[in-house]
């Protein structure tokens, strides 16, 4: 039924999807959409969270085999890059959906949800920039809750959304712009090898 309600919504936004077609694309009875989610706001909650997970798994992000190898890795850069790419997945899971928050921005019990996925995906971003600063600091001057702002915004569904569909980046594209400018933004410029010692 998630999966269902996901791609009807994706597809055909919010307010053009019905109780009724979520049921018979998911094969059920329109009784059990109901019983089970109680109302349309509920199975728009859960099918974005489908679409952030990627699945069913009651696991959250920062919980993934992805974030343990982020904090496996020595390396403050293809940590980095290993964040990035996690998000890449999400972000081209999300857009679809972006439009349903764009749209029902006034509705109490949606802006509700937004708000409270927002301060989720902050505290997650928050303990993504813990775990980087200890690979290598932060830049001179730089809190770690700014750190995370930054990594909010390049990491939007906004940005992501304006720079493959408003300016035809590829993803691959995207990634490697957006590994480089958090790596500068940070953590400042890579550090120089030392010179070699003339003999």
């Amino acid at each position: 039924m998630v999966e269902a309600a996901y791609r009807l919504m994706s597809a055909r936004g919010y307010m053009r999807t019905t109780m009724a077609e979520i049921a018979a694309e998911a094969g059920v009875a329109v009784q059990t959409v109901y019983f089970t989610f109680h109302n349309k706001p509920a199975v728009m909650r859960a099918a974005f969270e489908f679409a952030v997970l990627g699945d069913h798994l009651p696991i959250t992000p920062i919980k993934r085999p992805w974030f343990r190898a982020l904090e496996q890795e020595p390396d403050y850069k293809r940590a980095l890059a290993i964040f990035v790419s996690a998000n890449m997945e999400i972000l081209r899971r999300v857009v679809p959906l972006a439009t349903v928050f764009d749209a029902l921005g006034d509705d109490p019990e949606i802006a509700s949800f937004h708000v409270l996925s927002e301060r989720l995906r902050r505290d997650g971003f928050r303990v993504v920039v813990d775990n980087l600063k200890r690979k290598r600091p932060l830049r001179s001057g730089l809190s770690p809750e700014d750190a995370t702002t930054i990594l909010l915004v390049l990491l939007s569904v906004g940005l992501y959304r304006s720079m493959l569909a408003e300016h035809g980046w590829t993803e691959q594209k995207w990634r490697a712009w957006v590994i480089e400018t958090l790596s500068e933004s940070m953590f400042g410029p890579n550090p120089k090898s030392s010179p070699t010692s003339k003999r």
